[in-house]
C-alpha cells in the first residue's frame, strides 16, 4: 500500500509564473532577469511532477549565469548593394588620388576599410 504524505510549501507563485505553469507544453523556455523567480518555478514543477507520479524522473535545466546573458540579435537593416562594373569605374575615377588605391583594393577583395588601412 502506498502511503500518502501531504506537503505544504510556503511560497506563492508570481503572476508570470502562474501563466508559465498553466502552459501544458512538454518543454517550456523561460527568459527572465536575475532573481525573477525562475528557480522557484522550476522547483514547483519538479515537486508537482514527483507528487503526481511517484518514482518518476523529472528534469529541470537551469542555465549558467553566462548562458543566461545571451543577448537578442538586432534586426538586420543593412542593405546589400553590388556595383556594376561601370559604376565601380566611375567611383574610382571620381575619387581623390589618396582614396583610389583603397577603393581598388576594396572592390577587388571585399575587404573592409579597417582591414585595408591596417595593411602594411
Amino acid at each position: 500500500m502506498i502511503e500518502t504524505v501531504e506537503i505544504r510549501l510556503s511560497y506563492n507563485l508570481l503572476p508570470w509564473q502562474k501563466e508559465v505553469k498553466r502552459d501544458r507544453h512538454r518543454f517550456r523556455v523561460v527568459g527572465a532577469g536575475r532573481r525573477s523567480g525562475k528557480s522557484v518555478l522550476g522547483c514547483d514543477d519538479l515537486t508537482q511532477g514527483a507528487a503526481e507520479i511517484p518514482g518518476s524522473v523529472n528534469w529541470y535545466v537551469g542555465p549558467t549565469y553566462e548562458a543566461a546573458k545571451v543577448k537578442k540579435f538586432r534586426e538586420n537593416n543593412a542593405r546589400e548593394r553590388i556595383l556594376s562594373p561601370e559604376e565601380a569605374r566611375r567611383l574610382i575615377e571620381c575619387a581623390g588620388p589618396g582614396i583610389q588605391p583603397v577603393l581598388i583594393v576594396a572592390l577587388n577583395t571585399g575587404m573592409r576599410r579597417g582591414e585595408i588601412l591596417s595593411l602594411e
